[in-house]
């Protein structure tokens, strides 16, 4: 009740603060016929609103195969979701705002760019924004890393250590969740959400197929394996219907797509690998070309001098 709550007064008061915007852009707008306005809508707000659910269906589907294991008790299954829990749903939270800043931020303007036919400056343009987010996720995982003792012994007072076990394979999961969701985007914008319904479905199958062998294998570490490799396969079908729709997925994007499994190695060898991508990104074309990083250096530039005191 009180997470929906604070939803709704966030929405209130986007509406109210709002309205006076898009009813300019109402009167300003031409209006289509209401049969083609609403026949193209509604299908893609059917399929759209189906990869929501099946987005959903990934833990849900790895809780039930816990749950119903042959070698764990009722009570072990429940805690093991409990340490699961503390393990992802906490960092994700801590993380989320770099999803959300990013896909909300750059999906409207890619559809305007997009239906005015500017195709190919969208795709490099969501070309450059995936490898950013990769890179930003995994320097923003290193910091959670670094801040985990004070949330699992200050904060949660020990009583989720096995999440903490799992939190660096955790962090990878995450990292292979947020550039699963952050590929929708582009195909979303491109009109083809059955091709993201497709890719989810796909990734939830093999959570369900090889859910229950990684859980009695590796126990709670076997959830985040079967999670991860459920969301690895979803993120290649995306990445190819990214491709089909005129992105171009070259080896910096994959590059920046693999970075984040560096997370399990641990925290100083991912500090290491850190500053080595950043030095590689500056003075190298593995991961930014010439012109993403003139571009990139151009807009740090212009946020410094936006944001920086006038004495300065």
């Amino acid at each position: 009740l009180a997470f929906g709550l604070s939803n709704l007064t966030i929405a209130l008061g986007g509406l109210i603060r709002f309205r006076p915007r898009w009813s300019s852009y109402r009167d300003a707008e031409k209006a289509q016929p209401a049969k083609q306005f609403w026949a193209k809508l509604l299908g893609y707000s059917m399929w759209n609103a189906f990869s929501g659910c099946l987005a959903g269906l990934f833990f849900c589907g790895i809780n039930q195969i816990m749950i119903h294991n042959d070698q764990l008790t009722p009570r072990e299954a429940e805690g093991m979701i409990g340490q699961l829990a503390s393990g992802i749903f906490i960092p994700m939270q801590l993380m989320f705002f770099l999803l959300g800043l990013m896909g909300t931020t750059l999906f409207p303007y890619m559809s305007r760019d997009w239906e005015r036919g500017m195709r190919q400056m969208v795709a490099q343009r969501f070309h450059t924004a995936f490898k950013i987010l990769m890179l930003g996720f995994y320097a923003g995982s290193i910091a959670v890393l670094l801040i985990a003792p004070i949330l699992f012994d200050t904060i949660l007072h020990g009583r989720y250590d096995d999440g903490r076990e799992i939190l660096p394979y955790s962090l990878a999961l995450y990292a292979w969740m947020t550039a699963t969701y952050f590929s929708q985007y582009f195909v979303l914008c491109a009109e083809r959400p059955r091709a993201v319904c497709i890719a989810l479905l796909l990734g939830v199958v093999f959570v369900g197929l090889s859910g229950n062998y990684c859980v009695s294998t590796f126990g709670l570490l076997g959830a985040v394996i079967a999670l991860t490799l459920g969301h690895g396969v979803s993120l290649l079908f995306l990445l190819h219907a990214c491709w089909r729709n005129g992105m171009p997925i070259d080896r910096s994007i994959l590059i920046a797509a693999l970075l984040p499994l560096g997370l399990i190695f641990g925290t100083i060898p991912d500090i290491v690998m850190l500053l080595a991508t950043i030095a590689i990104s500056l003075y190298g074309t593995w991961l930014f070309t010439d012109d993403e990083r003139s571009l990139l250096l151009t807009r740090m530039h212009r946020i410094v001098e936006h944001y920086a005191p006038a004495s300065f």
